[in-house]
C-alpha cells in the first residue's frame, strides 16, 4: 500500500479504496454453477449437460478477460436465496456475492492526532474487564453486523451441516466442489496454501513488495505460525525474484506455533508439529533457505507470555536488540476445526493478542502488520483491532479467494507503524498474562464506549463484516444442499481424492498467473 496519494492504481466505486492494484484482469466464475461443473473432472470424457467439449477436457463456460469492476450483476434475492445450477449458455454472470469474494477489500485510515496512543492508556480509554464483570464484550453487536438476522442465519445453516454428522473428509470433498476457486494450491508450485494466500495479498497491498528492490536493502520478516511456513516460503520466493546482483533479498525469522493443546512430543520446527521442508524452500527461493530463515524452538505456545518474551529476544538479539523488523505476517489454526464449527472468535482472542504483542514489539517505524481473524463481530475483537489500528497509519481488511467462501475468514492489513507501540505492547501483554494463568476471562481491553463511537473505524468494520456475512451464508446453503443430496451409498465416493475440474483448474491458472505467481505443470 503505498503512500503516494497520485497513484491512480485503483478503480472501484467502493469507499476507502485507493493507492493499490484491485483489478487482477480475471472475472470470478459463479458459485451457482459449480455442483454441476465439478461432476465432471479434468480429464474425463463424460456428457455433462450444457457443457461443451475442447480437446479431451470439458468446459463449462469461457468468460470473456474483461475487468472485474464492469461486470454486471446477478442479484439472488437476498440472503435467504438458494444458489441454482444454470446451463452453461449464456455464459453466467457473477452474482454480487461472487465478486464480493473476487475483490472484497476495505481500508480504514487512521486520522488520529499524534500522541493519541499515549491516550490510550489514560483511564478515560483504558480498562480490563472480565466476563465475570461484563459478558457483553464477547456477544455479536449489531453496530458491528449491521443485521443480526445474517447471524442467526449462518449459526442455522452451521446446525444443518453439523446434523449432518459429515467426516472431515466428507465436508471437505462436498466444500471442494462448490468452490471456483478450489484448485487454486492445486495449480501452484507451492506445498502450502499460505503461500498462496500471502500470494494474493500481496499482489492487492504489496505488503512485501514494498520493502524489496530497495538498493543495499534487505526484507526482514517475522513469519508467526504459517501452516509448514507458507508465509515464509513466499516471501522468500519472491525476494529471490527481484534480488539484484546475488543479493540476499530476505532474511526471517519463524514461529512454529501449534497452540496450547499440541502433544509436547511432536517437534516444534512448522506449525502443527511439522517440520519445515527446508530443502523444498531452498529449490524455491534459489538459495539456502537455511541461511535466510532462523526457526525458534524454544517453545510451541505462542499463548504463553514467557514464550512470547522469549521469541522477541530471539527477534531482537539478532539484530542487536532493536526493532528492525519490516514486516510480521502471523495466522493460526485452532486444531484444524471446520469452518461450521460454533465460538470460532473466541478462540481467536488469545491467540490475535500475543501475534500482536509481537508485532508492536519488533516491527520498525513504517513497518507492517498482517494477520487472520475468522470472525469479529463481537466487542472485543474490535477492541483488539482498534488498539492494533491505532498504531498504524491505515488498516485494511482483505478478503484472499484461497480462503474457503464457508468461512468469515478474512486478513488485516496493518499498514506503516508510527508512533511508540510499547504502551499498548505492554497493555495487550498484561492481557494475555490473565488470559494464559486463567485469572479470568477477558471482556473488554479498552473503553467500547469509545471505539463504538469512532464512526471511522466503525463503519468500515461493519461493512466488512456484513459483506462477508452474506458470502458465507450462501457459500454454506451451497455446501449443505451439495451435502443433503448426497446419497448415503455414494458417501464413500467424497473420500477420494479430490480432482479438479476444468472450470477450477483454469480458474486457479488464470489467476496466479495474474497475481504473478508459479503456475505447476499439470
Amino acid at each position: 500500500m503505498s503512500l503516494d496519494e497520485s497513484s491512480s492504481l485503483y478503480a472501484d466505486s467502493e469507499p476507502g479504496y485507493r493507492c493499490t492494484k484491485l483489478d487482477s484482469g480475471v472475472p470470478p466464475p459463479s458459485m451457482s454453477t459449480m455442483p454441476l461443473s465439478n461432476r465432471n473432472p479434468r480429464g474425463s470424457n463424460a456428457n455433462v449437460p450444457g457443457q461443451h467439449s475442447r480437446g479431451s477436457h470439458q468446459v463449462q463456460y469461457q468468460q470473456p478477460r474483461q475487468s472485474q469492476h464492469n461486470l454486471p450483476s446477478r442479484h439472488h434475492g437476498g440472503v435467504g436465496s438458494h444458489p441454482v445450477a444454470r446451463p452453461a449458455p449464456p455464459p453466467p454472470v457473477p452474482s454480487d456475492v461472487d465478486a464480493a469474494m473476487a475483490r472484497f477489500f476495505v481500508v480504514i485510515n487512521n486520522t488520529h492526532p499524534p500522541g493519541f496512543i499515549e491516550k490510550l492508556t489514560t483511564l478515560e480509554w483504558s480498562r480490563m474487564m472480565s466476563e465475570r464483570d461484563d459478558v457483553r464484550g464477547r456477544r455479536p453487536d449489531i453496530r458491528l453486523i449491521g443485521d443480526m438476522g445474517l447471524l442467526s442465519e449462518i449459526d442455522r445453516q452451521k446446525d444443518i451441516l453439523q446434523k449432518l454428522s459429515l467426516s472431515t473428509a466428507e465436508y471437505r470433498s462436498v466444500c471442494a466442489q462448490s468452490n471456483p476457486y478450489e484448485a487454486l494450491q492445486h495449480c501452484s508450485t507451492f506445498d502450502s496454501e499460505s503461500a498462496v494466500v500471502l500470494g494474493q495479498v500481496d499482489f492487492l497491498l504489496q505488503p512485501v513488495r514494498e520493502y524489496l528492490g530497495r538498493p543495499g536493502k534487505q526484507l526482514r520478516f517475522v513469519d508467526l505460525g504459517s501452516k509448514k511456513g507458507g508465509f515464509s516460503q513466499y516471501i522468500l520466493w519472491r525476494a529471490s525474484r527481484q534480488a539484484r546482483g546475488g543479493e540476499e533479498g530476505a532474511r526471517g525469522w519463524y514461529f512454529g506455533n501449534a497452540g496450547a493443546k499440541q502433544d509436547p512430543g511432536t517437534d516444534s520446527g512448522g506449525g502443527h508439529g511439522v517440520e519445515i521442508d527446508m530443502r523444498r524452500m531452498t529449490l524455491e527461493c534459489g538459495g539456502s533457505a537455511a541461511g535466510l530463515l532462523s526457526v525458534f524452538k524454544q517453545g510451541t505456545n505462542i499463548l504463553d507470555p514467557a514464550t512470547v518474551e522469549a521469541f522477541v529476544e530471539f527477534v531482537m538479539g539478532g539484530n542487536d536488540g532493536t526493532a528492525s523488523i519490516d514486516l510480521v505476517v502471523a495466522e493460526h489454526y485452532w486444531n484444524d476445526m471446520p469452518d461450521y464449527a460454533l465460538g470460532l472468535e473466541r478462540l481467536q482472542y488469545a491467540y490475535t493478542i500475543a501475534q500482536a504483542v509481537i508485532a508492536l514489539r519488533v516491527l520498525r517505524q513504517g513497518g507492517t502488520f498482517v494477520f487472520k481473524m475468522a470472525e469479529a463481530v463481537t466487542p472485543l475483537s474490535a477492541e483488539i483491532l482498534f488498539l492494533v489500528f491505532a498504531c498504524f497509519e491505515r488498516m485494511a481488511t482483505v478478503r484472499s479467494l484461497a480462503s474457503k467462501p464457508t468461512s468469515a475468514e478474512r486478513f488485516i492489513v496493518c499498514n506503516h507503524l508510527k508512533g511508540d507501540p510499547r504502551p499498548i505492547a505492554t497493555h495487550l501483554l498484561s492481557a494475555l498474562a490473565k488470559i494464559f494463568a486463567d485469572q479470568f476471562k477477558l471482556s473488554h481491553l479498552v473503553s467500547w464506549t469509545n471505539v463504538s463511537g469512532s464512526k471511522q473505524f466503525i463503519g468500515p468494520l461493519c461493512h466488512a463484516n456484513s459483506k462477508l456475512a452474506r458470502t458465507q451464508v450462501t457459500a454454506l446453503k451451497t455446501v449443505s444442499a451439495a451435502a443433503s443430496d448426497r446419497k448415503p451409498t455414494t458417501r464413500s465416493d467424497m473420500e477420494e481424492c479430490f480432482s479438479p475440474s476444468t472450470l477450477q483448474t483454469e480458474t486457479a491458472e488464470r489467476l496466479l498467473k495474474s497475481w504473478g505467481l508459479p503456475v505447476a505443470s499439470l
